[in-house]
């Protein structure tokens, strides 16, 4: 049953991320990119949150000057996205209700000197080298795929609700990990010394932790986690699986 559910999970996963992707209720006919790659800039105050509901590849840098947005697409997609600050969250959207284009020169850049949430409901690929925040929170609705390197924060709270994966380096005091879809978190990299971490559903975490480990598994999930922590409370799965790396 396990196995069944993955395969299906991984051809919708493989369905959305292709290079050719339709978003919107009502099918569209696929805008075919031209061959002319330009760049359009946006200026904004402070914002210390993104919400993205769009798809391209998304790379995200810690600044220290002012808060803008760096778009590099095909000239006749330019005006399908749409970039606003609404109250300090960074809000990426379509301008259409449907959209089908293809997203393999589509990339965004966004700078902010300061960062505490990272929302994706889309399906695009998000990165980040590093960042030093006291709290920074990601949640991923949607099939996006986060790489998110050399965190420095107080305290972290990743959920992940979609189909997607999320990756993470580097190092925090508290660790609050989500699993509730058919995706992943792996934060084996990430050396936290507190940890709670649950899992619902098919998907899995792996984590560090190196003083205590919080955790449970409902479904036929996994949950694996490293850093031998002195302290350790787990329910007792029925179907999935808590084990030590």
């Amino acid at each position: 049953m396990k196995t069944k559910l993955l395969m299906m999970a991984t051809a919708f996963l493989l369905s959305l991320t292709s290079c050719g992707v339709n978003f919107g209720n009502n099918i569209s006919n696929r805008i075919s990119p031209s061959d002319n790659i330009v760049k359009a800039k946006y200026q904004f105050e402070a914002f210390d949150k993104i919400d993205n509901h769009v798809v391209g590849n998304i790379r995200i840098v810690q600044s220290k000057g002012d808060s803008r947005v760096t778009l590099s697409a095909p000239d006749n997609y330019i005006d399908l996205y749409e970039f606003t600050n609404e109250g300090g969250e960074l809000k990426i959207r379509f301008t259409r209700n449907s959209v089908n284009i293809d997203t393999e020169d589509v990339d965004i850049i966004i700078y902010t000197p300061t960062l505490n949430v990272v929302r994706n409901s889309g399906a695009s690929e998000v990165r980040l080298d590093s960042l030093t925040t006291e709290a920074f929170e990601v949640y991923n609705s949607g099939v996006g795929s986060f790489f998110l390197n050399q965190l420095n924060v107080k305290n972290l709270d990743v959920k992940c609700t979609g189909v997607g994966s999320i990756e993470l380096s580097g190092q925090t005091e508290k660790a609050e990990y989500s699993c509730t879809g058919v995706g992943s978190i792996n934060a084996q990299d990430l050396k936290a010394y507190n940890v709670k971490a649950q899992v619902t559903g098919v998907g899995s975490i792996q984590c560090y932790a190196s003083e205590a480990i919080e955790g449970g598994v409902t479904g036929v999930g996994s949950l694996r986690y490293a850093g031998r922590p002195a302290h350790r409370k787990f329910n007792n799965p029925k179907i999935g699986s808590i084990t030590e790396l």
